[in-house]
């Protein structure tokens, strides 16, 4: 290779490089360019008889100058090496470089001299049990209905055309077009494992007080990692989401998430409920109720409906104190029999009457306003009591 280098000082850098493999053509661009350029800051070299350095800065550009100082490459490190030639690289017979330079074979030069039967490689041939040489098949050898074998003794392997065997066919799965997409189509059958959600949870929980406004965290899991889709509330989420927060939430809803594989659809839901609060416990005989006296009591609970079943101790007074009630306060909603709790309950499996003891108007801590019914039992001192509204 033939090269014109242009000086840009007098310390041996370049700026402009033509490049020649035939030497006719770099003599005529070394004239074309001395009509402009003094011969002074040309440099006419043959790579293989001058070794340079080329340096690329920070911004890309390269300079090129002779190598003064840079190392010689060795089996640790990298530095200067020389184009071998036809002699130095002949395999049958190589030659150790004589200027000191590594020799270096170029690729080029390696397929010229084994094409021309310059060097032998000896390198045997594939077999099943040990590593060598192959040829491509050609069409005739690689037919899977009259495969035959490479006539030049050498292995034969298949290119990816053979393997792809255009035009196979079967009524189990007409889209199969190939014999390793119908072993894989029948491996992916057999180790097949359904998709599942393993777990579908929600923080800080699912139950929480009419007036309440919460920020809901959603999270889940699989039983493997690979899906092809997945929505939360419908909205498609990236593969590899297992996790969402929804804002603000003030009322009933069911929150439902699916997820897809390929093959399997699955889906679970939470249920969200705000629900409102039932008060119980044991007090003396009273005939005015206030708030205050609603929040006082022992027990309270969040539920959906008045049903189920209350427990307090309506001990009997030691005098002067008195004997105590039972009492039950529950909230009305107009219209919604779940909240029309009964002025009759069950208490030692006998159904036995209540006494009503009117309304009040009672604010929860989230500042809604509702109405509560209040009853207490008939009797004083009967004890630790449970009452059943079924």
């Amino acid at each position: 290779m033939y090269l014109i280098l242009r000086k840009v000082d007098t310390s041996g850098n370049y700026d402009l490089c033509y490049r020649y493999r035939d030497l006719e053509e770099a003599k005529a661009k070394y004239q074309e360019l001395l009509e402009t350029i003094p011969p002074s800051k040309l440099s006419f070299v043959e790579t293989s008889r001058h070794q340079l350095y080329v340096d690329i800065d920070d911004e890309g550009c390269p300079t090129v100058t002779q190598a003064h100082g840079v190392p010689l490459a060795t089996t640790d490190y990298p530095g200067i090496v020389q184009l071998a030639t036809i002699l130095e690289a002949d395999y049958d017979d190589p030659k150790d470089y004589v200027d000191g330079v590594p020799v270096c074979v170029t690729p080029s030069l390696v397929k010229y001299m084994i094409d021309s039967a310059k060097i032998s490689v000896l390198v045997p041939d594939a077999t099943t049990e040990t590593k060598g040489v192959v040829r491509l098949a050609n069409e005739e050898e690689s037919a899977y209905e009259t495969a035959n074998n490479g006539p030049d003794g050498l292995a034969v392997l298949q290119p990816e055309a053979a393997k792809r065997m255009q035009g196979y066919v079967t009524e189990y799965a007409p889209s199969v077009s190939n014999i390793k997409e119908a072993l894989d189509d029948i491996y992916a059958t057999i180790y097949y494992v359904p998709l599942a959600i393993t777990s579908f949870t929600v923080k800080p929980g699912t139950g929480f007080e009419v007036g309440q406004s919460v920020d809901l965290m959603f999270t889940w899991s699989y039983n493997k990692n690979n899906i092809n889709e997945q929505t939360f509330e419908g909205e498609s989420y990236g593969l590899k989401v297992r996790d969402t927060i929804v804002e603000g939430v003030s009322s009933n809803h069911t929150f439902s998430l699916r997820a897809f594989d390929g093959k399997t659809t699955v889906g679970k839901t939470l249920t969200v409920s705000f629900m409102r609060r039932i008060f119980w416990g044991a007090d003396v005989k009273r005939e005015s109720f206030d708030s205050d006296w609603l929040r006082g009591l022992e027990f309270s609970q969040l539920k959906s409906n008045y049903k189920g079943s209350y427990t307090a101790d309506a001990a009997r007074g030691t005098p002067p104190d008195p004997d105590l009630y039972m009492y039950i306060a529950c909230p009305e909603v107009p219209g919604d029999a779940n909240w029309k709790m009964p002025d009759m309950c069950v208490i030692n499996n006998w159904d036995t009457e209540l006494y009503n003891c009117g309304t009040i108007e009672h604010t929860n801590d989230y500042g809604v306003t509702m109405t509560y019914r209040i009853y207490r039992t008939t009797q004083d001192g009967i004890g630790k009591t449970t009452m059943v509204f079924n």
